[in-house]
This record gives structure tokens, C-alpha cells and sequence, in this order.
């Protein structure tokens, strides 16, 4: 799919207005997969206690660990920060946080640019730009590609880390579930480049299939690089994180996202995959 690149991640949500918006960030290898998301809303627009940074952690294999803190949340540059647990510079990020049984402190460095589809809008009939209080939904991926080293502090001591990461931005002037009743999205990401894709189900029964390669120097295709061949993968075990919502007195939604892993070796990638399901009264989902 053709992209339109954009690196923005400074805010389009006014404090005081309706609507969602949260930045992604994940780190996945062989023995780590780590989420860390900073919240104005939750993913169905409330906005509960205020900003804060919610963070999922696995490594080798144990049971997941989960820290949701309030944190200060600022884009004046239009980088996002929120100190001390996530930085954003010009060549990457900085995470530092302190989960429960471990300590976290990453440096992600970019591969190339940002990666954004054509279609910058999720919704039929919005601004063409992409931006303003328009009631629409938006996916952007400042980051689709970039590598970590750093550290994890257990209490059997201090582990040395390396692998590859990824950053998006996702907000919009209504709530999301006024738009989609399902999506199943994911990346995975290696020495090769990179898969991304989303699938969403809009309200009206239509689907929307969004997604991009990108190649190991962070270069959005179309088609796969040579000698790696990603095929979306397949998930690792029980999910990292999972999690119901209220949505009103009629719906709730519900996530689950899962660690995932493609070929070996050399070719060997890490990354995430989600799945979102908005219910309706009754025993079936809404939307099919």
C-alpha cells in the first residue's frame, strides 16, 4: 500500500473535548516482549483519573507483569513526553520503569521514517488532511521500525536486552466505538524490516484493511523484502494483556493482546497482535 509519511506525535485532543487518544510503544525479542501505552483516554474514550502510562512486561516466558501510573504527558515539540518513564528525542526514545519484580531501562533507536496509509482518516467522508476535531479515527506510525538495547533488573539480577520496536499514534474527536464494532491488528518486526496490518469492522458491517512492509532500512513497500517472508506470524502462549471495558449501560468491548513470533534464525521477528471486540446486548457480537 502507497504511505503518506507523517512523525507527528504532538496532541490533536483538547483536554476538554469528547473522543480518545493514546500513544503505543512496544519492544519484542526472544526472551522480552513489553508494551507501554500513554493514556489520555482508555481505548473507549474514558478518561478515568487523568493521563497516566500503562505498561504489560513478559520475559522467558513467565507470567506477565502489569503497572498502570498517572504521569504528565506533554507535546510541546511535537514529541511525546512524559517523564521519567518514556522520552522521545530525535533518534528514538528512552524507557525507564519500574514494574513489579522488575526494572526496566531501554534506548530505542529509529530504522528510517514514519509510515502513514493514504487513507489518513479510518472514517469515509472526513478531512482530507487528517487532522482536527472531525469526529473521525486516526492510525498513525511515527516509529514502524527500530531497534533496543538496554537492561531488566529481576531480583535474581541485571540481564542485558537487545531486539526491535515500534511506536504508534492512534486518536479521534469521537468515541472509537462509534465507528468500529472489531479490529485485529499486529506487527511483527526483524533484521528483514517489518509487517503491519490492521483489520477493522465498521459499524455499517463494512471492513477496512490497512497495512504496510517495511524493508531493513525502515523504507515503507509494497511488496516482501528478499530472503524474509513474515506471513503475520503466529502468537506465543496466553496474551500479554486482556481487558474488559464498560462502555455505556447497552455495550461493553473487550481486548487481548497477544506476544507473536515469525521464522527463525536470521530471519527470526517479534512483535504484538490484537484483537478488539465491541459487544452487544444479547449472545453475539456486535457487527457479525
Amino acid at each position: 500500500m502507497a504511505s503518506r509519511s507523517t512523525g507527528h506525535n504532538g496532541s490533536f485532543l483538547a483536554a476538554a473535548g469528547e473522543g480518545f487518544e493514546w500513544w503505543y510503544l512496544h519492544a519484542a525479542s526472544q526472551e522480552l516482549f513489553l508494551t507501554v501505552t500513554a493514556h489520555l483516554t482508555d481505548v473507549v474514550g474514558n478518561r478515568g483519573s487523568g493521563p497516566y502510562v500503562s505498561a504489560s512486561l513478559m520475559l522467558g516466558g513467565e507470567s506477565p507483569v502489569h503497572h498502570t501510573v498517572p504521569a504528565g504527558i506533554r507535546t510541546p515539540d511535537g514529541r511525546l513526553h512524559a517523564p521519567p518513564l518514556l522520552q522521545e528525542h530525535a533518534e528514538g526514545w528512552t524507557v525507564a520503569l519500574d514494574l513489579p519484580r522488575y526494572g526496566v531501562s531501554l534506548s530505542i533507536a529509529r530504522i528510517g521514517g514514519p509510515w502513514r496509509a493514504d487513507r489518513t482518516s479510518l472514517l469515509e467522508g472526513t478531512r482530507p488532511d487528517g487532522t482536527g476535531p472531525d469526529g473521525t479515527a486516526h492510525w498513525s506510525v511515527p516509529m514502524p521500525l527500530a531497534r533496543f538495547h538496554g537492561e531488566i533488573r529481576t531480583p535474581g539480577g541485571t540481564h542485558e536486552v537487545e531486539g526491535w520496536a515500534y511506536q504508534d499514534h492512534n486518536w479521534g474527536a469521537a468515541p472509537l466505538q462509534q465507528a468500529f464494532t472489531a479490529w485485529r491488528w499486529g506487527v511483527l518486526s526483524g533484521r528483514c524490516g517489518a509487517e503491519i496490518w490492521a483489520v477493522l469492522l465498521r459499524r455499517d458491517g463494512s471492513a477496512l484493511r490497512l497495512g504496510t512492509r517495511v524493508d531493513g532500512a525502515g523504507r515503507a513497500v509494497d511488496r516482501p523484502g528478499t530472503g524474509c517472508d513474515l506471513r503475520r506470524g503466529t502468537v506465543l502462549g496466553g496474551p500479554l494483556k486482556r481487558r474488559d471495558y464498560g462502555v455505556d449501560a447497552l455495550w461493553t468491548a473487550s481486548y487481548a493482546r497477544w506476544p507473536g513470533t515469525s521464522g527463525d534464525g536470521d530471519c527470526a521477528h517479534f512483535g504484538m497482535v490484537e484483537r478488539f471486540l465491541l459487544r452487544a446486548p444479547g449472545p453475539g457480537w456486535a457487527g457479525g
